[in-house]
């Protein structure tokens, strides 16, 4: 499943190169690039525990690029005023907490605080922007609007995995891992949708 999930990562960015002309902006941008360090991380990943060593390092990184990248897509696709000043003050807690983090565990522990309250903070953000696009002319055909898929994909991801990320260190079965990646798989598969199915917006 692992194998797949990877293979996955691959398409939704291969699928998001070759769609990006169709939806260009800012937003766009920044969910390419993404995408592609998602599966590139994967990827190197599985190498570096190939030769028997930890990886663990790789994962920290990610975590600060993650929410970074996340709440700046959002702030540049929200035009309400309050969601880009609760974005910003999202940006300043959530990098405080991992560079004390950072500084407590090193570069060899699961960053768990911070993904933790990442996952919250990013879930609230893309809670807002739903409800901005719902009271927007763009729920009228929401199910080809680009940014409804690209939204609610990483919504469930991301409310579905803070039970999960919050106790990762205490877990004995393993086989919820796999409970996460189905979070994570479904995430993926939605922005594939949103490339391929949804509309280009006219202005």
């Amino acid at each position: 499943m692992i194998l797949f999930f990877i293979a996955l990562e691959y398409i939704s960015a291969i699928v998001a190169t070759i769609k990006y002309k169709k939806f260009a902006s800012k937003f766009t941008a920044l969910l390419l690039f993404f995408l592609w360090y998602i599966a590139i991380t994967e990827t190197s990943s599985r190498i570096i525990k190939s030769y028997g060593h930890k990886s663990t390092w790789l994962y920290v990184i990610y975590t600060f690029v993650e929410f970074n990248i996340l709440f700046l897509m959002y702030h540049s696709l929200t035009k309400v005023k309050s969601t880009k000043i609760i974005i910003k003050l999202f940006i300043v807690i959530i990098n405080i907490i991992y560079f004390i983090e950072v500084y407590n565990k090193g570069f060899v522990w699961n960053m768990t605080s911070t993904v933790v309250v990442g996952s919250i903070l990013i879930s609230i953000v893309l809670i807002l922007y739903l409800k901005e696009f719902l009271y927007s002319d763009k729920i009228l055909n929401y199910s080809r609007s680009f940014y409804f898929w690209v939204t609610i994909g990483p919504l469930v991801y991301y409310l579905g995995s803070i039970p999960f990320q919050a106790i990762t260190n205490y877990l004995e079965n393993r086989n919820l891992f796999y409970l996460q990646i189905s979070l994570a798989v479904f995430s993926q598969v939605c922005i594939i949708i949103g490339f391929l199915w949804s509309k280009k917006e006219v202005k």
